[in-house]
């Protein structure tokens, strides 16, 4: 007698506990409840997408349905939504921009009025992609897209208001156009800068535990007060 699943001319186990198979497809039948499922019809069945990253199943053509969609809808995998795409289309619309005033963002911004964009899969802060295309890369990814105008946070977009800076040099921007937010600025503080003046004249005289419980703060706190980590600003 031969295998009772299609196609196969192996020999069967026998009637009985085999049910017709031959060993291979008894064993199929035993693990997966389906003689007739192979080992690369399961790996199939777990294929992810093939875009870097992207960790859904896949639907067609390698991609997920997203992917694939994208793929179908835009002619490419990786194309972002309308939204995003009208962004980056309007930055390189203007990128030669020469004017002198503040060139606002158009479209919706986050919470700090600064827009976003997403290139090839990565998002970007508006401001930044701009300062890519206008003035190269950054030296290195720590250097911030600075606005020299001191109107970043109300969306200026103008590529002559940006450079690349540290982001030291950027706080210091930040603090000669007074868009700076610290000490008492920042509503989360607990602190006020007197009570910083004392905390400093305490340290070394009293635990640093004791300081916490006094003004409510954690010893943590204290410990970047006396290393100049917070409030290294304040005189």
């Amino acid at each position: 007698m031969i295998c009772s699943a299609d196609g196969c001319d192996r020999p069967s186990k026998g009637k009985g506990c085999a049910r017709g198979y031959c060993a291979m497809h008894y064993m199929r039948w035993l693990k997966h409840g389906d003689a007739t499922v192979s080992l690369t019809d399961r790996q199939s069945k777990h294929k992810i997408c093939t875009v870097e990253g992207c960790d859904k199943p896949h639907s067609s053509k390698g991609f997920c349905q997203k992917h694939y969609l994208r793929l179908k809808n835009n002619g490419d995998a990786l194309a972002t939504s309308d939204r995003y795409r009208r962004g980056i289309r309007w930055i390189e619309k203007n990128v030669l921009y020469q004017g002198n005033n503040c060139l606002k963002w158009p479209f919706s911004t986050a919470s700090q009025g600064r827009g976003t964009v997403q290139v090839s899969g990565k998002n970007y802060a508006a401001s930044r992609y701009m300062c890519i295309l206008a003035h190269g890369n950054p030296p290195d990814q720590s250097y911030h897209a600075a606005h020299t105008c001191g109107k970043g946070h109300e969306g200026c977009m103008n590529p002559r208001h940006l450079a690349w800076k540290t982001p030291k040099e950027n706080q210091a921007d930040k603090l000669i156009h007074g868009t700076l937010r610290r000490g008492t600025a920042i509503h989360t503080n607990k602190l006020t800068e007197d009570d910083v003046r004392q905390i400093r004249k305490m340290i070394g005289k009293v635990s640093g535990v004791e300081i916490a419980k006094a003004w409510g703060i954690t010893p943590t706190m204290v410990s970047r007060i006396k290393l100049g980590h917070a409030w290294a600003w304040l005189e």
